[in-house]
């Protein structure tokens, strides 16, 4: 998936989850459902800072990916389009449009 200048997430389109960090497998389930059909993650820590990884790996420990106190995570699902980042103890997630 390459994203350009006219790719975007909708508004309309972006859901949000509080979640319960104290809850691990409340938030692996969370992951587990919006990420199930990706056939790689890409996740970003900042700019200059990513990794390729799997479904399973993220979801088993995906407290070493998302920090609470973070506010520029992004996992991107290969394969779907779907985009998950986190702000504070809330999940959101949405879609790619392309234009």
């Amino acid at each position: 998936m390459t994203l350009g200048p006219g790719d975007a997430l909708s508004k309309a389109e972006i859901s949000k989850w509080k979640a319960d960090w104290s809850d691990f497998l409340s938030v692996s389930d969370y992951l587990r459902e919006k990420l199930i059909n990706a056939w790689a993650i890409i996740f970003f820590w900042g700019p200059e800072c990513a990794c390729v990884t799997d479904v399973d790996v993220l979801v088993k420990g995906w407290d070493d990916f998302f920090y609470i106190s973070d506010e520029n995570s992004i996992a991107i699902a290969a394969g779907l389009d779907e985009v998950i980042f986190s702000f504070e103890d809330v999940f959101m997630s949405g879609r790619l449009l392309r234009q």
